[in-house]
């Protein structure tokens, strides 16, 4: 009964995420406006509400090399930067 469930669940997950025969939606479907969402402010807040502390680190290519970033949690400001 649980497979079942579960099989069901699966199958309309794919189902809704899959566009009408797999083609994009008409143009005049589209929404035509976007407003401005400032995502870092969204991540902070959501994890300054989930109790999210620490540090994270991470490396980004820039140019012919990488840099490694530092970002205080929940914050998300640059602590530290530098070339790798």
């Amino acid at each position: 009964m649980v497979a079942a469930v579960v099989v069901l669940a699966v199958a309309a997950t794919i189902d809704a995420l899959r566009p009408e025969g797999g083609r994009a939606p008409p143009q005049s479907a589209r929404p035509s406006v976007t407003l401005p969402v400032d995502e870092d402010a969204v991540t902070a807040r959501l994890l300054a509400r989930y109790g999210v502390s620490g540090a994270l680190y991470l490396t980004v290519r820039t140019g012919p090399g990488c840099e490694y970033r530092v970002y205080p949690l929940p914050r998300l400001g640059i602590m530290s930067s530098g070339p790798l």
